[in-house]
């Protein structure tokens, strides 16, 4: 196993509450949020919108942070932006335990490099194997406006990356190899929307490289995948240390690579949250994992499924919603009875499915 680090998770999302209160202060529900984490065990603290907003790196090593995010804008009535930052969590031990208790939403792993070697190692890895990780990306990632390639965003690799990839892989690292941090950032891009971001890696910030590829997600199952897939492909970077030893190995297929990364989630104690090939987790046309979508109902469904029978699932949610219930006021074990609208749109809905 490659040295120990430590990494963060960012959740960022636009929610609407369960029950809307008026006047609608956001705090209240960032309140509420860090208060259900604590109930479950989890050390959290919440912003109380005091104030003009700004980030709180202060508070990552307290626990989880539920606040503000300046890029999520100010969404319409009833929407609340909120992002939920993970406590610092490092690679030391084994990670599986602690990984059952994330939340979901739009996950970005954020590995601590703390020492320059490693920031060489994961932009080799990243350069090395660029073509293999943009086949393992959800289709909406690949080459998208905000996650482009480092070879395409750096004004400096796209000008020399070709020749690199035909015949001269050794020059490249050792340039890289020489690198310091600034060094290093200036080579991997030009700008912050690039697929892996190293801006924060430099000499003034805060020593975090930041990978963008993950999708979209509103349930756990998902969110996991991509934070077991962020860590895995870390330590392989690391574990091949290609920066030290200019080694590069012989150049895989994006499946023989994903095998790769699997060993080294199981070696973390992620392997489960890892689907068997990368075309279940990039999710690829007509690829459907029955075991592990259960709890998503993100727009981006694997489900093929006839218009009308979209239309009764969305009949179902608004009867489902009619007959609604607060959920402060129950137990989260409580039967919770559809009424017998849903009840009779759910049985229209099986019946299409199973005609199709």
């Amino acid at each position: 196993m490659a040295p120990y680090y430590s990494f963060g998770i960012e959740l960022e999302m636009i929610v609407d509450p369960h029950k809307v209160r008026s006047p609608l202060k956001r705090a209240l529900y960032y309140e509420k949020l860090a208060k259900s984490l604590r109930a479950r065990g989890l050390k959290a603290q919440f912003d109380d919108c005091t104030g003009d907003y700004r980030k709180h790196a202060e508070q990552y090593d307290k626990g989880w942070w539920i606040g503000r995010d300046g890029s999520l804008g100010d969404p319409g009535h009833p929407g609340i932006p909120l992002e939920a930052v993970s406590p610092i969590l490092t690679t030391k031990g084994r990670l599986g335990a602690a990984n059952g208790k994330f939340l979901g939403s739009t996950a970005r792993g954020i590995p601590y490099a703390a020492e320059v070697w490693l920031l060489r190692n994961i932009a080799l890895g990243v350069l090395y194997f660029e073509n293999q990780i943009q086949e393992m990306l959800p289709a909406a990632r690949r080459n998208a406006s905000y996650c482009q390639r480092n070879t395409k965003n750096s004004h400096w690799l796209r000008s020399k990356i070709s020749r690199y990839r035909r015949d001269n892989w050794q020059e490249l690292r050792t340039v890289v190899a020489q690198a310091d941090r600034a060094q290093v950032v200036s080579i991997m891009q030009s700008d912050r929307k690039v697929l892996w971001n190293f801006e924060n890696a430099g000499t003034s910030g805060s020593g975090t490289v930041e990978f963008r590829g993950g999708r979209g997600m509103r349930g756990p199952i998902r969110t996991k995948r991509w934070i077991a897939f962020t860590v895995a492909i870390i330590e392989m970077f690391l574990r091949l240390d290609m920066a030290g030893t200019g080694r590069f190995p012989s150049m895989p297929t994006s499946q023989a690579l994903y095998e790769d990364i699997k060993r080294c989630a199981r070696d973390l104690a992620l392997r489960q949250y890892l689907p068997d090939g990368y075309r279940i987790l990039n999710e690829s046309p007509r690829q459907h994992d029955t075991k592990h979508d259960e709890d998503d109902d993100s727009g981006s469904s694997m489900f093929d499924v006839s218009a009308d029978v979209y239309r009764g699932l969305e009949a179902m949610k608004n009867a489902w919603r009619r007959n609604s219930y607060n959920v402060e006021e129950r137990q989260e074990s409580s039967p919770f009875d559809i009424g017998p609208a849903a009840s009779e749109v759910t049985r229209n809905v099986l019946r299409k499915i199973r005609r199709q």
